[in-house]
């Protein structure tokens, strides 16, 4: 009887909670990574997926800039599984909304490039596209060594005003990295 009693309360409360409203939680997903040899240098593709959580959407619509860290490791394979990195590529990019002008610019601190857009949508799915990005010269490699490629897309909570800092580390919906994509790069001849 106790048990009939606790499943069935167990069965109303999930009822309770399925009606709730879902809230989409914020990620940052590589849906495409791939890197490749052309024209004698070590490049890379890739398609990054956002979705960001109301906070942060709420927080451009203040005109609060958000800024991701894009992180690329080229990797030489030694001894044991150990890897030493030969290059490091590390740049922002920050995502701002003008409310005067009810744009959303990307401004990438790399390339000093800034793009506007009339929707977040937009500006989110250019953001995440990198397409022929140039890692490395072939001739700075060595064709008897194994290389990999790793790559890694974070926001920075660290570039937002001090009063937000704070409850972003409160708050998990601030929580944004997508994981280490990592590819071994087929030998070079």
């Amino acid at each position: 009887m106790r048990i009939g009693v606790v499943l069935l309360l167990c069965l109303a409360s999930f009822s309770l909670f399925a009606n709730d409203k879902i809230v989409k939680p914020s990620s940052i997903h590589i849906s495409y990574f791939h890197p490749y040899f052309e024209a004698g240098k070590l490049r890379i593709d890739s398609q990054v997926m956002f979705s960001l959580s109301p906070e942060m959407e709420q927080a451009l619509q203040h005109q609060i800039p958000l800024t991701f860290d894009i992180e690329v490791k080229l990797l030489e394979q030694q001894a044991f599984y150990f890897e030493r990195e030969v290059k490091t590529i590390h740049y922002q990019i920050k995502v701002l909304y003008f409310n005067y002008s009810h744009k959303f610019i990307i401004s990438n601190q790399r390339s000093q490039a800034n793009q506007s857009f009339t929707s977040l949508k937009d500006a989110l799915q250019t953001f995440g596209t990198i397409r022929n990005f140039k890692i490395i010269d072939l001739a700075d490699l060595s064709s008897d060594k194994t290389y990999s490629i790793a790559f890694r897309v974070s926001f920075n909570r660290w570039k937002l005003p001090t009063p937000l800092i704070i409850d972003s580390f409160l708050d998990k919906s601030w929580y944004l990295a997508s994981d280490w994509r990592k590819m071994t790069l087929p030998r070079l001849e």
